[in-house]
């Protein structure tokens, strides 16, 4: 069996890759949704709050906001906050489609759970929508429960795990 393909996780650089966040992001959105909307708001200005959200976050949680690079070229991101001092929020997991399917996803689970695991997190939580299969089976075997619907989020719903 051919070794795993190690990735490095590098705090994101806004200043030369907030397009990039933004693409996947809008990959996200329509993948899970089938539409960016949620992403860009009635107003089209949402890529622009998401940018400040991100430079925000990144400085409040130092190595929360992180670029996962495959070599020299970056294949997704991870996204991560701590609303409460014994929570453990997930924002984001993605890979880049080449990178997908590849059993890699499990490097950016640990590497979340190493962040959370060394924060004092005794409960994780993410929001996905219940129509990514593939998405659902990977929590499933990541210790994920579907805790259900999202009253905010419509087509969207809450998943914790227990440290």
């Amino acid at each position: 069996m051919d070794a795993p393909i190690p990735l490095q996780f590098n705090p994101i650089d806004l200043d030369r890759h907030a397009d990039l966040c933004v693409r996947f992001r809008e990959d996200v959105f329509q993948l899970a949704l089938g539409t960016t909307l949620p992403l860009h708001g009635e107003d089209g200005q949402g890529a622009g709050r998401y940018l400040d959200w991100l430079a925000q976050r990144s400085q409040a949680l130092p190595g929360s906001m992180m670029h996962v690079w495959q070599g020299d070229e970056i294949v997704g991101q991870l996204e991560l906050n701590q609303p409460q001092p014994a929570l453990g929020y997930v924002h984001l997991f993605y890979l880049t489609e080449p990178y997908r399917h590849l059993g890699l996803g499990q490097q950016l689970h640990d590497r979340a759970i190493a962040f959370f695991r060394q924060r004092q997190c005794t409960t994780l939580q993410l929001s996905a929508s219940p129509d990514n299969l593939p998405a659902l089976r990977f929590y499933q075997r990541n210790g994920w429960r579907d805790i259900g619907p999202r009253e905010a989020t419509p087509g969207v719903n809450l998943f914790e795990r227990v440290m």
